[in-house]
């Protein structure tokens, strides 16, 4: 489809169109105003459906299986909207949007990809901007269940249960001002929420089971993460890396972390209200200075519930059952 404006392509019964390893199974180039539906897509090489240079193109209840690349692969294109798509097989992302912005991206489903479920120009100097991903399933994927560069992307109400890599991350290349919104991660062998770009939140969301850490927050800091609920992470809880200053991790719980509950190694930042419990280290570890800690509390922790051993540190109303006495005292 090339070049068409105001073009419908609606299927009616069962309709598939198979690339027979020939070629993508549908491409949709130099287009506007093309909506295409229930349609079945098999057999594309190297992608299902491609997107390229085009604008306002609707996509809904197509299934998209198998391939080499990815299922849905788009460049260079805006306001799109991707609705009631599955994606299921292929060694690439499920979803792929490079250069391309102003998209919605609702009610997919992407099962047992090689790569990441959903990639915005992960990986690339380009990015991918206001876009939104909203009530995504995504399951047993290989890279990361959805990984964004770009500003001003949004996803919520979306889960991932099983990936390779991360869970949900926001890229540091040019990743800013995106959120994380009421979203659950289960079962990934990376981190549940990476936040590595600069001003990115992640509010509401639920992380269990991750092989890394439940949030990391790089980057170039002033992240804001409030009311996550982490569970069994296999490494630290909440990890604020350094040079991610003036982030704010408010009303987080962590439970039964394998390693530290709270890693703060950056300099400027604000937890309060936050609780850790059964950590399987310290419950808190401060490393930076300058932070500000009110109204935490940390419990029944394997070493200490704090270790501050940096010092500069200010502490107000917190709850800690042990102190290490090597450190500073809070």
């Amino acid at each position: 489809v090339d070049g068409f404006d105001g073009l419908v392509l609606v299927g009616k019964g069962n309709v598939l169109i198979d690339g027979g390893g020939a070629g993508s199974a549908l491409t949709v180039s130099n287009a506007f105003g093309v909506f295409v539906d229930k349609l079945d897509l098999r057999g594309g090489d190297p992608h299902g459906l491609v997107i390229t240079d085009s604008s306002e193109v609707v996509v809904e209840k197509i299934d998209v299986e198998g391939g080499v690349g990815d299922g849905i692969h788009v460049e260079r294109s805006t306001y799109l909207i991707v609705e009631k798509v599955t994606v299921t097989g292929g060694a690439g992302a499920g979803i792929r949007m490079d250069d391309t912005d102003f998209v919605l991206i609702e009610k997919v489903r992407i099962e047992a990809v090689g790569g990441d479920g959903i990639s915005l120009s992960a990986g690339l100097p380009e990015t991918s901007d206001d876009i939104w991903v909203l009530k995504a399933l995504i399951l047993d994927v290989g890279g990361d269940g959805i990984d964004m560069n770009g500003i001003f992307n949004v996803v919520a109400k979306s889960k991932v249960f099983g990936a390779g890599g991360d869970g949900m991350r926001i890229e540091s290349t040019a990743g800013s001002d995106s959120f994380f919104l009421a979203n659950m991660v289960k079962d990934v062998g990376g981190d549940g929420f990476e936040l590595a770009g600069e001003d990115d939140w992640a509010i509401k969301n639920k992380v269990l089971s991750p092989g890394g850490a439940g949030v990391r927050l790089g980057g170039a800091g002033d992240h804001l993460v409030v009311a996550v609920k982490i569970t069994k992470p296999q490494a630290e809880g909440v990890v604020i890396e350094t040079g991610a200053d003036d982030c704010s991790v408010q009303a987080t719980k962590i439970t039964g972390s394998v390693l530290t509950g709270f890693v703060v190694d950056s300099d400027f930042n604000y937890l309060g209200g936050n609780k850790v419990s059964k950590a399987g280290a310290h419950g808190v570890h401060a490393t930076g200075t300058s932070n500000m800690l009110e109204k935490n509390k940390a419990s029944g922790s394997e070493v200490f519930d704090l270790s501050d051993t940096a010092g500069g540190n200010t502490y107000e109303k917190n709850k800690f059952g042990s102190v290490d006495p090597g450190g500073f005292e809070p």
